[in-house]
């Protein structure tokens, strides 16, 4: 009898080993995840701050294109102001817009 409960005391202890190894196993899978999804966070945090920087960006260059027209429109008829229609005509190949009303 005492060999049959030392083989089982052995097994049981070959058996207890192995599920701690799958326990540190699992609690290093968990803190692994931990960690990728506080990366996956904060990667996705500093690509949200650089799109809303581009979308600002852009915002930015339409308004710049936008006060360059207009400020080429003006241009254009103080020109044909200045010198005639005919004139800003001629050197275009398109009359000037129309003054916009504010």
């Amino acid at each position: 009898m005492d060999v049959s409960r030392d083989h089982c005391g052995s097994k049981d202890s070959v058996q207890m080993e192995r599920f701690k190894e799958l326990e540190n196993q699992l609690n290093r899978a968990r803190s692994e995840i931990c960690r990728i999804g506080k990366e996956k966070d904060e990667i996705e945090r500093k690509f949200q701050t650089r799109l809303d920087d581009l979308k600002d960006r852009l915002s930015q260059s339409y308004s710049t294109n936008r006060s360059m027209q207009n400020y080429i429109s003006f241009l254009k008829t103080s020109y044909a102001n200045v010198f005639g229609e005919s004139h800003s005509t001629s050197c275009t190949g398109l009359s000037p817009p129309a003054p916009k009303l504010v």
